[in-house]
């Protein structure tokens, strides 16, 4: 039988896997489907056909997976932002276990007996405390405030009830809508990379009940938006921190970008069990704040840490992770690229009076080589990619006894630990943290030894 692209097929998902995607096989060929469950029968048609697998998209969903009950979400499936919405949350957690297992078992197999644990988020609605919502403009509708439809990255869903940031947050985006539209600027467009409002990047601080809003712009309408955003602070409060950025360029990264406050404050800051940290409007933050507090407290336990210790905080952002250390070692360095968040860990720092940390800022390969570190503990939180080549052997080279490895990309985190252990160090134990209900993302704490004489 033919699997060509265009060709349709009836198939069984098996298992989910980490992009959330069902797995199934047709015809003993792989094929992934995105928006499907294990237990799902589907019909489905092949869209592309990859050297070790095929890509499909389902046509008709012919049994429904046990695992599938209502959504709660009026957005869901439409909007890109979650994809495990229509799942309630225990069987949630089970689905990111196998998840993880299947990364383990194909991967690296012997992690399989280190994964001991997951811990659930507190809260599996509303947790979140940052969202950037993209602009969209219709005749209908005029300007709006959405998210990106689902396998899409050039149309937006227009989003009134989120059911991952508070109902505040939803409020402020209506009302900002409102204001903009009293004007004549232009929503960006995907396909000619122009236009005047891009983005709009809302924090909350949980603690405080206080909201950052930062507005990415395609071109230079400061002028015009200024005004708007006073009135913005009016009608809301607790809206304490209004920024400005300009980027007229293609793509979305903002790094080295410069950012004009407008309003408020020039941070807000989020409460973390009894410490307090500065939030900037392009820093780093875990986006789940009790559940970071779950993460950093399964970090301190696996870190078994000791009062005469010295430890490296890698890729440490804001200081998060080593402020939370601090009060139970010597002392804590930190290495962040981001001047940014290096500075603001410095503030941190100074705001909740820890003297025991420092900061430098620059890569992590390139301090680890030209400055003579040594430390008892190693704690390294890499971005999704995790650590480049250089990085992960400088590191490994410390020989620190105890190392924790911070991850939120489990494919990622089997590559590097199986490098950890080939230069001598061995895994204890892998324990996940569910820092993203409603979708297939997870994060993860590794605790290895360094073994090798």
């Amino acid at each position: 039988m033919s699997l060509k692209p265009g060709t349709q097929h009836p198939i069984t998902i098996e298992k989910l896997v980490f992009q959330g995607w069902g797995f199934g096989r047709i015809h003993g060929a792989a094929v992934f489907v995105p928006n499907s469950l294990p237990g799902d029968e589907l019909i489905v048609e092949i869209q592309t056909r990859k050297k070790r697998h095929l890509m499909a998209k389902r046509i008709e969903l012919v049994k429904s997976s046990n695992y599938r009950s209502e959504s709660r979400c009026i957005h869901y499936p439409l909007c890109g932002g979650c994809q495990l919405m229509d799942v309630d949350y225990e069987q949630q957690l089970i689905l990111k276990r196998a998840i993880l297992e299947d990364c383990f078992e194909g991967q690296f197999p012997e992690l399989l007996g280190k994964f001991t644990k997951l811990i659930p988020s507190p809260v599996d609605r509303y947790y979140r405390n940052k969202m950037d919502f993209a602009f969209a403009k219709t005749d209908e509708q005029g300007l709006y405030l959405g998210l990106k439809e689902r396998g899409r990255y050039d149309h937006i869903i227009p989003i009134t009830d989120c059911q991952l940031m508070s109902k505040d947050c939803m409020n402020i985006i209506t009302d900002l809508c409102t204001l903009l539209n009293q004007t004549d600027l232009s929503a960006w467009d995907y396909e000619r990379n122009t236009g005047a409002l891009r983005y709009a990047g809302l924090r909350q601080s949980k603690k405080h009940d206080q909201y950052m809003l930062t507005l990415i712009c395609g071109e230079n309408c400061k002028k015009t938006i200024a005004p708007l955003m006073k009135t913005l602070c009016k009608q809301h409060p607790n809206l304490s921190s209004v920024h400005y950025l300009f980027n007229g360029a293609p793509g979305d990264n903002l790094q080295g970008l410069s950012v004009e406050q407008l309003e408020g404050t020039p941070q807000i800051y989020e409460g973390l069990d009894d410490q307090e940290f500065a939030i900037s409007p392009l820093s780093f933050f875990q986006t789940n704040s009790t559940g970071a507090e779950k993460l950093y407290a399964c970090t301190r336990e696996m870190a078994d840490l000791e009062k005469t210790d010295t430890v490296l905080d890698l890729y440490c952002g804001t200081g998060t992770i080593g402020l939370s250390i601090a009060p139970y070692v010597k002392n804590v360095i930190g290495i962040e690229e981001n001047p940014s968040a290096t500075k603001d860990a410095d503030a941190n720092a100074t705001h909740n009076k820890v003297e025991n940390i420092s900061f430098r800022t620059g890569r992590v390969k390139n301090i680890l080589k030209f400055e003579a570190l040594s430390a008892d503990l190693v704690i390294v939180d890499p971005p999704r990619s995790g650590l480049v080549p250089k990085a992960l052997r400088r590191t490994a080279e410390l020989k620190a006894p105890r190392l924790v490895y911070v991850s939120c990309n489990p494919t990622t985190l089997t590559r590097d630990l199986k490098e950890f252990t080939k230069l001598g160090y061995e895994v204890e134990e892998i324990v996940g943290v569910d820092m993203f209900p409603n979708t297939y993302h997870i994060e993860t704490v590794t605790r290895l030894n360094f073994v090798a004489v």
